[in-house]
């Protein structure tokens, strides 16, 4: 026969099982609508989300220039992953999943005068090359790159640029200057015709897509440009 004290423990479990299950439902219910945002459609390749890393073409990403973190100050603003373990997040600033990706002026100080966001568009294939050489993507059957972004206090610019297969240096081949205007403080969806693009550029063999957001860009320091979901579309 059950007792009164273990029956009260397993009434008080229930009630806590009850009480716990909306919750759980709630939270699975709000992933299942960030993720519901994701771009999908037969004329759409989804680079990457920035949900997890390598992306989905297999390629890595990096910050360079002023835009590098510094990991020792854990509890400031720095370029990486914008995800919830971070003191400073804010569901917000993150368009569809669960992450986004922050890009911070300067955090380390401005001395070179430039920041840049680059990811690859294929896995690695040799690293000590330079540039290191990565698996090109065909982007040919494609016409429009597309990207969300989201500023900080709104305001802020940002070029794109892409490399090719082509390029001796990690010197872009293509560049678009601060796209529609560049950031408001709400998320934006930046469209790029590859027509817009200045430069000779191997659509068949790309390398990489990059965001320009220092000082060459027009920002001052500790300014702040969420980015999420970039994708190459057919219109």
């Amino acid at each position: 026969m059950m007792t009164g004290k273990y029956k009260n423990n397993n009434i008080y479990l229930i009630l806590m099982l009850i009480g716990f299950l909306p919750v759980c439902c709630d939270l699975y219910s709000q992933q299942e609508d960030s993720f519901s945002e994701l771009p999908y459609g037969e004329n759409i390749l989804l680079v990457t989300s920035f949900e997890s890393t390598p992306n989905l073409l297999g390629g890595e990403l990096g910050v360079y220039g002023d835009g590098e973190p510094d990991w020792a100050r854990k509890g400031a603003p720095h370029s990486w992953f914008y995800e919830s373990d971070l003191i400073y997040f804010k569901k917000v600033n993150v368009r569809s999943g669960l992450k986004s990706f922050l890009l911070v002026n300067g955090q380390k100080g401005i001395k070179n005068r430039w920041a840049s966001f680059a990811i690859d568009l294929g896995p690695t294939l040799d690293k000590k090359s330079v540039p290191k050489k990565v698996k090109s993507f065909d982007a040919s059957g494609y016409n429009t790159i597309v990207l969300w972004v989201k500023g900080g206090k709104g305001g802020e610019k940002f070029n794109v640029t892409v490399r090719d297969a082509r390029s001796k240096s990690y010197k872009p081949n293509g560049i678009v200057y601060n796209p529609e205007g560049g950031c408001k403080k709400e998320w934006k969806k930046i469209k790029i015709a590859f027509d817009d693009f200045i430069g000779r550029i191997n659509w068949a063999k790309l390398d990489s897509i990059g965001i320009e957001f220092g000082a060459n860009a027009g920002n001052e320091k500790s300014a702040q440009i969420y980015i999420d979901d970039i994708y190459f579309e057919k219109e």
